[in-house]
């Protein structure tokens, strides 16, 4: 059979571009853009991070959008973050912090995002694990 759409498979999940409140959102106004939410600010020294859940939506921000840097951190927070389930990370790193600086979450039809791709994800537990990584797909 010919695959006519010239298609292309990979192993892992698709999710829209990191977004980090850190680079993006107008200090002044920091404390209260995240009011209401659960941020955690992973550029710092994250070997002391103890994130527990709370009923706010939780915020991930590695102060960068770079795979290799974001990369360097995925080990440990396969570790830190292991009660999340792999959906709920993706979403605090990408869906609502992209509510907070005015774009469009998601992946919308006719609409221009930086596209990225997890790899080694364990998807039957749906949770990172130690060789998660990300690659940016449209660059």
């Amino acid at each position: 059979m010919k695959e006519t759409a010239n298609t292309l498979f990979y192993d892992g999940i698709l999710s829209s571009g990191i977004v980090s409140l850190k680079q993006n959102a107008v200090t002044e106004n920091f404390s209260n853009l995240i009011t209401g939410y659960q941020y955690f600010d992973f550029s710092e020294s994250h070997s002391s991070f103890d994130v527990k859940l709370t009923d706010k939506p939780l915020i991930l921000d590695f102060g960068t959008t770079m795979p290799d840097n974001i990369n360097a951190l995925l080990p440990h927070l396969s570790q830190v973050l292991s009660y999340l389930s792999v959906f709920e990370i993706i979403a605090a790193c990408t869906y609502y912090p992209s509510l907070l600086t005015g774009r469009a979450p998601g992946l919308k039809e006719k609409q221009y995002t930086d596209l990225i791709l997890w790899e080694n994800v364990d998807l039957s537990e749906k949770k990172l694990t130690a060789n998660t990584r990300i690659r940016e797909m449209n660059r």
